[in-house]
């Protein structure tokens, strides 16, 4: 372990017991690096923990929990896509950066939350973690899951079985994924979802601030809050939670395996291209 790794250590539980900072893994086989990732992380408020190469890594990651994993890809032992493909493998769906020099020109599969291309300035590297830790999507891609979003909240309107008091349609679509996506990412996986989506969802419509998740992932207040407004904001802010919720199912467990999911549970679904 290199002095700046230590001084990470020392740092990270410190900043960990006074807030709880977010967890990163860091696995890079340059130590000069290695170390430019732990100062500026670190300083940033979060918690760094730092591998030598994907062997190492895949070691760390067994044993213990990160929220982001940013890893180089031309390593020895592993490299960073078969660390990824591993990852994936054994249905570990935290956030992932790959950070290259080179970056392989296929992709797909990986469900890859950002990609750096090396050399990269401070200010990337941060907007990149913060946009992986939050789930953010281009302007482009929130349009289009709105889209898709008003499309699952009518299909579970028409033949949902367990739309929430009201007549909640969100709560519906929410407590139809929490089964399916409990068993692939654990309960913890699926309220940390939902509680990422209801932040992104905030900003947007700030009265769901005050809906919470319970200890099982399902939502709380949120019934009351609605009945508290008229038909045309409940709707908008239940697209809004939606959309935000389909971004980060495709960002955790990619495309492909979001539309099966949505299939098999809102078979009525049509034209749902990621």
């Amino acid at each position: 372990m290199s002095p700046c790794e230590e001084t990470a250590g020392d740092k990270g539980a410190h900043v960990s017991a006074k807030s709880a900072p977010q967890r990163i893994l860091v696995v890079d086989d340059e130590l000069s690096l290695r170390q430019v990732y732990c100062k500026l992380l670190i300083r940033s408020g979060y918690s760094v923990d730092t591998a030598k190469d994907g062997a190492e890594g895949w070691k760390m990651l067994q044993a213990a929990s990160f929220d982001l994993l940013i890893t180089d890809n031309n390593m020895p032992k592993v490299t960073g896509v078969e660390l990824v493909r591993m990852l994936r493998a054994a249905h570990m769906f935290l956030p992932v950066i790959l950070a290259s020099g080179a970056l392989p020109e296929n992709l797909v599969g990986l469900q890859l939350a950002g990609t750096l291309s090396k050399p990269f300035s401070r200010d990337e590297l941060l907007q990149s973690v913060r946009e992986a830790l939050l789930g953010q999507l281009a302007g482009s891609a929130t349009i289009k899951m709105k889209k898709f979003a008003r499309q699952l909240l009518a299909c579970e309107g028409t033949t949902g079985t367990r739309l929430g008091p009201g007549g909640s349609a969100v709560f519906g679509v929410c407590e139809d994924l929490r089964g399916p996506l409990g068993k692939v990412m654990g309960v913890a996986g699926f309220h940390s979802l939902m509680d990422r989506g209801l932040v992104l969802a905030s900003v947007e419509v700030p009265w769901l601030k005050a809906v919470q998740i319970n200890a099982n992932g399902s939502l709380e207040g949120l019934a009351e809050l609605e009945a508290q407004r008229d038909l045309r904001a409940v709707t908008e802010g239940e697209v809004v939670l939606a959309a935000h919720l389909l971004g980060l199912l495709v960002s955790f467990i990619g495309p492909f395996l979001t539309v099966r999911l949505l299939r098999d549970l809102w078979p009525t679904m049509d034209d749902l291209t990621f």
